[in-house]
């Protein structure tokens, strides 16, 4: 298969980097959690373009490849974010007055670069840096995304935005929202995941203004957010949360949240409710409006 193209890509941390390998308790930045968060990203904005479950499939095989089918692509890791031997992500969302940490890479000016090599089509590398921009505007790389952590950003997708609507004005940009088609299907399938179909995309800070550092934003949305809501709702959330909390940066120590639901939660209602009343006493919050 002939090489079409090569690329290094930069990305920055945001939150403290959970990410190991088969020695959980260790720290080690390793390409099958970057493939496999990626091909997540992926199957979360490819569902709008495509027919129905079966399409999907095809496509996410025909790039990221299968038992069957090779990857469309070669990656290596180009520069590893840097590493200490004590450095700790409290979990929980940044408890601090429990002692459950894990060994994470310092956000602090920490960067890493992957290194692509393409084959077969320019759509390989089109539908990779696609997923890229959607990873670095709503999600993580690594362990405990969902709730705050291994949040990165993609150095070409970073916002500058003084405000939430502008933001939300260079987010529609950035990921072509404002042109964005989705494609008509009456496959039930895609309702068993969420994608960008069905999820709801919030974005939140204090009111008027940001966070000055990841810790006071994970702080904040643990204690006047997620809490109350587990607290209202009365159930404990799952590995695999119909709630994502993520956090991203604007600009100088500028500092919102991201919040993703699942529409198709049971919860879903009370959970919005929740987000578009009780947390706007404490927060502001802005409804992307996708779709």
């Amino acid at each position: 298969m002939d090489l079409l193209s090569s690329k290094n890509y930069e990305f920055k941390l945001i939150t403290p980097l959970i990410m190991a390998g088969a020695e959980e308790k260790g720290i080690e930045f390793r390409t099958q959690s970057i493939i496999g968060i990626l091909r997540w990203w992926f199957r979360f904005y490819k569902a709008c373009k495509v027919e129905n479950l079966g399409r999907l499939k095809e496509v996410e095989e025909g790039i990221w490849g299968s038992q069957k089918k090779a990857k469309k692509f070669w990656l290596k890791i180009e520069k590893y974010p840097f590493e200490e031997s004590d450095y700790y992500a409290y979990l929980r969302i940044n408890d601090r007055t429990r002692e459950i940490k894990r060994l994470a890479f310092r956000p602090e000016n920490n960067t890493f670069s992957l290194s692509f090599k393409y084959f077969g089509s320019f759509d390989s590398q089109v539908e990779v840096e696609r997923t890229f921009k959607f990873l670095s505007t709503f999600g993580g790389l690594g362990a405990r995304w969902r709730r705050g952590f291994s949040s990165v950003m993609w150095t070409e997708a970073l916002f500058s935005g003084s405000n939430l609507d502008e933001i939300i004005d260079e987010i529609k940009k950035i990921l072509e929202l404002n042109t964005f088609r989705f494609v008509n299907n009456n496959d039930n399938n895609f309702d068993r995941f969420m994608n960008l179909r069905n999820a709801s995309i919030y974005l939140i800070n204090p009111k008027n203004k940001f966070w000055n550092s990841w810790t006071d934003a994970m702080d904040s949305l643990r204690d006047k957010f997620y809490r109350p809501l587990k607290k209202m709702l009365g159930i404990k959330f799952g590995r695999a949360s119909p709630l994502i909390i993520q956090i991203k940066k604007s600009g100088e120590n500028n500092y919102f949240g991201v919040l993703l639901l699942w529409e198709k939660w049971k919860k879903f209602n009370d959970c919005e409710e929740f987000t578009e009343n009780f947390a706007k006493k404490s927060f502001e919050i802005k409804d992307l409006k996708v779709c």
